[in-house]
């Protein structure tokens, strides 16, 4: 899936939804881009709580929000990043 990635070093399953920004209008969309993004969150993780920010700073990724949980594996539609990066890391980058 495309923007999900999965930290092996932190087990911690990460979602950048291209569509979820500050500036996307009316309230009616903000509130669909938060559900879709946890519906896509909630596939791979049930129960869990799901966090989430804006991003303040990244080269790739600045004023987007990431949504992210706990998981023990990584599943098989999210990018797995190596033992070298953490999800900070990765979205800072």
């Amino acid at each position: 899936m495309n923007r999900l990635y999965y930290s092996s070093a932190e087990k911690i399953l990460f979602y950048i939804p291209s569509n979820y920004t500050h500036g996307t209008g009316t309230l009616n969309v903000l509130k669909r881009n938060i559900e879709e993004a946890e519906l896509i969150v909630r596939c791979y993780q049930p129960i869990s709580d799901i966090y989430c920010y804006e991003i303040p700073q990244s080269t790739r990724y600045k004023g987007m929000w990431v949504f992210y949980t706990t998981l023990d594996k990584c599943p098989k539609d999210a990018f797995e990043l190596n033992e070298s990066w953490t999800m900070d890391k990765w979205i800072k980058n």
